[in-house]
């Protein structure tokens, strides 16, 4: 005699396949930029990466977004600001080519969900950010020189000017919030600040009351009533 037991599969939900989903997700993304990966053709690669589902809520999140919180476990101050140069068009894209696989990772892992881009600046991302590739390699190869170089670029350019934005954005709240913090504690223990106490004097005098002087033939009005 034999006995079957039997335990539901389904008590703890869906949750560990849309784990499992980003966690390949964020596996794939690192490969891309080794072999065989690296030579997988850029719209194979975007399908792949796309399909990966993004949890609704950040607690269920594997990896958190970026915030004003984390950014700079990224990237310094001065790694934005060049981004931020590039997508001005300020300065030459070799200057920021160390970033980029850094800003491309972020993106394709939805540590970035905020930001939109078009299908083509995701392609140019993907394959300049992640796969390494050159701009002409991706011009003749994935796009069989329908866009020319110059038009690739331009639409990395424009992709890299969003990214630099929402971080840019995130790091100067981080600051301002810092800035206050500090000045909030050092009114604490040292009490008002010197520029605080003539910005009150300043509005005290402002608040007083000029009373108008009398004319000449008033006060000698006055003087014959009197």
């Amino acid at each position: 005699c034999s006995a079957i037991m039997v335990r539901n599969c389904s008590q703890g939900g869906d949750d560990w396949l849309r784990k499992l989903s980003v966690d390949f997700n964020g596996r794939f993304v690192r490969l891309l930029s080794s072999s065989p990966f690296r030579h997988m053709q850029t719209e194979l690669a975007l399908s792949v990466v796309s399909a990966a589902e993004l949890p609704e809520k950040e607690e269920d999140r594997v990896l958190p977004s970026i915030s004003k919180s984390n950014v700079l476990e990224f990237l310094s101050r001065y790694d934005v600001h060049r981004l931020q140069q590039y997508g001005k068009n300020l300065v030459d894209y070799h200057l920021v080519t160390d970033l980029i696989p850094v800003v491309a990772n972020l993106y394709f892992t939805h540590r970035l969900p905020s930001i939109n881009l078009s299908s083509l600046q995701k392609a140019v991302l993907l394959g300049m950010g992640l796969q390494r590739r050159s701009v002409d390699d991706l011009a003749s190869k994935e796009f069989g020189n329908r866009l020319r170089p110059t038009q690739l670029l331009a639409l990395f350019n424009k992709a890299v000017y969003k990214l630099a934005n929402q971080l840019l954005k995130g790091m100067i709240e981080d600051i301002e919030k810092d800035e206050l913090q500090r000045k909030e504690e050092a009114k604490k223990h040292n009490g008002p600040s010197t520029e605080e106490v003539e910005e009150e004097v300043g509005e005290e005098e402002e608040e007083v009351v000029e009373l108008p002087e009398n004319t000449l033939e008033e006060d000698q009005a006055l003087a014959g009533e009197e």
